[in-house]
């Protein structure tokens, strides 16, 4: 890779939601020029982010503020149902495709930050690097996580309007023992992840009862909230 120039813009992508049982992945990715990124680090900013599950909902929210003054953030969702129908894998390509593409960059990123150790881009255009504990390690891969979990979180409280048995403003679709207990009483919403284990017993009992296919927003037991 060669060196950056003060020009160049640098992005760090994350994802919120690859365990979830319910909901979208939603992917953050937050870009920033070479000279603006030395200013962030110079003020000190960086001590306001960290991963984004190490920190408080109040702190993510005020950080995703601060954040929202030094980098141009974009954010790709992926559905439930798009994640039943091309796996995890692809639907992490997609989603980080999704959130490069929403942000408005007056020159491609000389530099792609990951966490993990994946390179699941697939892109050839821009140089890659991925950073174990980048979420930790790195404040810019820190930016984009924290705009990733203050979004989806955002988006799974709408969700519990609509789909309130499942408790998901405070679990967020992960498989919290409430959780677990609101699937056996009442089985799984319309924004369950079908393809994955977890939810097999039930798409089989819901088989066995003959209870009909579920399309179109519909639940196993019980229908969409009324708006």
């Amino acid at each position: 890779m060669s060196v950056l120039s003060s020009s160049d813009w640098i992005v760090g992508i994350d994802e919120v939601g690859r365990g979830s049982w319910a909901g979208p992945l939603v992917v953050g990715a937050a870009a920033i020029r070479v000279d603006n990124l030395v200013r962030f680090l110079d003020e000190k900013i960086e001590l306001y982010v960290d991963d984004s599950k190490r920190l408080s909902r109040r702190r993510r929210e005020s950080a995703v503020e601060i954040i929202g003054g030094y980098f141009e953030v974009g954010i790709g969702s992926v559905s439930n149902l798009e994640i039943d129908d091309v796996g995890l894998a692809k639907a992490l390509t997609e989603g980080a495709k999704r959130a490069i593409a929403a942000i408005e960059m007056p020159r491609l990123p000389a530099l792609l930050l990951l966490d993990g150790k994946h390179d699941y881009l697939n892109r050839s255009d821009s140089a890659v690097v991925t950073i174990v504990g980048g979420d930790r390690r790195n404040a810019v891969i820190a930016s984009a996580s924290i705009v990733a979990k203050v979004h989806r979180d955002r988006v799974m409280a709408d969700l519990d309007d609509d789909y309130p048995f499942w408790n998901f403003s405070s679990n967020v679709g992960y498989p919290s023992s409430r959780h677990r207990a609101s699937i056996d009483i009442y089985g799984l919403s319309a924004i369950h992840r079908r393809s994955w284990s977890f939810a097999r017993p039930f798409i089989d009992c819901a088989e066995d009862q003959s209870l009909g296919s579920i399309e179109d927003g519909q639940m196993i037991l019980f229908e969409q909230k009324d708006q």
